[in-house]
């Protein structure tokens, strides 16, 4: 080769080299840019995020139109933005930012335009419980505190007067609570009405140890006053709103599918919840399908108890024999941790990497259990560093132990506290990622923990293996019902004989979920076994790949190294992982 032209190749190749580096860099740091714009606006925005950090709260939410169609207009300038970066130049990690970005911005623009549909009163989606949790975990260290508590707490008759107003607006839109959710609202608001010194709002004497008795017994005059005097009269107004006229003129149906637009916000529901471009229709047959199969390993163990093709008859069995059901919440709670105490020692054949936060379980407060069919996890936060599930603990009598197992795997190890824990504690992610959360990623993962724990052998009881399996149903059996309900007209008599026919909860959790399904949160019922089935098709791709070389903790270190991201941002990593390590061996 002539040798000048071999200098100018070489040099061209080093240019190019260079060239590459700097597109890298320079796309990284607009990459960096964007991301931190995003916190910045989630950090204003969330007050379960601000609470978490230890931030001070100085503003309840603003769940005006206005402001829907501002977060709009800010997601798609940067997504425009977003739009301008080369996304083949970006390492693992950006990728996998770039990706969760995309996904954000798109869903928040596009989902502007269904803010009608949006109930603010129910007990799941509203903003009325995180509001009331800043109030009963604020820290008092000083005077100022105080004066910076009744700022907020006077701001709360205007929050309680927006929703009054969002109500209002919607039902002069054709858009009212169907009758059966207004009963189970207004039980939901009306917990929140209490004499000023017995209300969530109140501060008690051993929260205020930080200022003198005379500042304290000033303070405390001052709150129940606003209590009394403003408050407790608009949760009233609230509460009235949905009697009379708007009651009348409810719905006796269920589900979006009867609303103006009511299916469009559905399918955008569904692509949003399993964060898989999805239809209703796809999921409900992957629901029938696994229905179906779940069905076919219930009856196995039915019949080896001596049951079979006699389903309901053991159903009855199951929901009646007083060995199956607590006696006390302790013996709920010790049911539970017993079922941690076994795990614990076999974590380490699964994952080589575990969160150092701690965690317990504990028993709801009585305000939330008659809206919250089981319980809920709560991550560590600045005023709690454990990671909690809280149990339901009233009406012992529908409360079955007989899943409490599976349901403890799913909450706390190896699913949700191991989860979030690894994410919140990985420093070299993207500061907005580590307080991220997509349900088809995060409960997917808590359904995929309570195969694992099957998969240990940890199920020794035929019973609680029963009840494994008849979680798994209850997943499935949403997506049969959830679909049906709001986008295929079921009604919600026709969804609780489909919930009887294949579950073993009780009438009452039935009738709680099928509301919660088709009123208080459609959709998002769906990402736990899409979210599974997703975890399980990826490790079914990564073993075939890998060969003899497969590890599962190398596996579960891929997939949970991203954090909670959509599973489509997920599919691309593990992809890249896979390539990356096929090609090392």
């Amino acid at each position: 080769m002539n040798p000048s032209l071999s200098r100018y190749l070489v040099l061209l190749l080093a240019l190019l080299s260079a060239a590459s580096v700097w597109a890298e860099t320079k796309d990284s740091k607009e990459l960096a840019a964007i991301s931190d714009k995003f916190w910045q606006w989630k950090l204003h925005d969330d007050l379960d995020l601000r609470m978490k950090r230890g931030l001070k709260i100085e503003a309840l939410p603003d769940i005006s139109f206005h402001k829907a169609q501002a977060d709009a207009a800010l997601a798609t300038s940067l997504l425009s933005s977003l739009q301008h970066i080369n996304w083949s130049t970006l390492g693992p990690v950006d990728r996998a930012t770039y990706g969760v970005l995309d996904f954000e911005f798109r869903n928040i623009a596009d989902g502007a335009r269904f803010y009608w549909l949006r109930f603010q009163v129910t007990p799941y989606t509203s903003p009325i419980p995180v509001a009331m949790r800043v109030f009963t975990s604020y820290r008092f260290g000083g005077a100022d505190d105080l004066a910076s508590y009744l700022a907020l707490l006077r701001k709360y008759p205007d929050f309680l007067a927006e929703i009054h107003a969002n109500l209002e607006e919607q039902a002069g839109l054709g858009i009212r609570l169907p009758k059966a959710e207004i009963a189970l609202v207004r039980d939901f608001l009306s917990s929140y009405i209490k004499p000023p010194d017995r209300s969530l709002l109140y501060v008690s004497a051993d929260r205020l140890t930080a200022v003198s008795a005379e500042q304290r017994s000033r303070f405390q005059q001052q709150v129940a006053a606003v209590v009394q005097e403003q408050i407790n009269p608009q949760w009233q107004l609230l509460i009235n709103a949905l009697g009379g006229n708007y009651l009348a003129r409810a719905p006796d149906t269920v589900g979006l599918w009867q609303y103006p637009g009511g299916k469009r916000f559905y399918e955008y529901l569904v692509k949003f919840h399993t964060t898989l471009d999805m239809s209703p229709a796809e999921v409900h047959r992957i629901g029938l399908a696994v229905v179906a199969d779940t069905e076919a390993k219930m009856e196995k163990v039915r019949a080896r108890l001596g049951y079979a093709n006699r389903r309901e008859e053991f159903a009855h069995f199951i929901k009646t024999d007083p060995r199956f059901f607590p006696q006390t919440p302790q013996q709920m709670a010790d049911k539970m941790a017993a079922a941690i105490a076994r795990i614990e020692p076999k974590l380490s054949s699964m994952f080589s990497h575990l969160p150092s936060a701690p965690y317990g379980i504990e028993r709801l407060p009585a305000s939330l259990e008659g809206a919250q069919t089981f319980g809920i996890y709560h991550q560590p936060s600045a005023t709690e560093p454990r990671g909690i599930y809280y149990f339901n603990g009233s009406d012992l009598k529908h409360r079955t132990l007989i899943n409490a197992d599976a349901l403890i795997y799913h909450e706390l190890l190896p699913g949700h506290h191991l989860q979030f824990g690894l994410q919140r504690e990985d420093q070299s992610l993207p500061e907005f990622r580590r307080y991220g959360y997509y349900a088809a990623y995060s409960e997917g993962w808590g359904c995929y923990a309570t195969t694992l724990a099957d998969q240990l052998g940890l199920y020794k009881d035929v019973y609680d293996y029963y009840g494994y399996l008849a979680m798994n149903q209850f997943y499935s059996v949403r997506l049969v019902v959830d679909t049906g309900m709001n986008y295929f007209g079921w009604s919600r008599a026709r969804a609780s004989r489909f919930m009887r026919d294949h579950l073993i909860e009780t009438d009452a959790q039935i009738s709680t979920e099928t509301l919660r399904y088709s009123v208080d949160y459609p959709g998002q019922a769906l990402s736990y076994r899409i979210g599974e089935q997703e975890f399980e098709r990826l490790r079914d791709r990564a073993r075939k790949a890998m060969g003899a070389h497969f590890d599962i903790r190398q596996f579960h270190n891929w997939v949970l190294a991203p954090a909670s991201v959509p599973l489509s941002v997920l599919e691309n990593y593990v992809d890249g992982q896979i390539r990356r390590t096929s090609g090392a061996h």
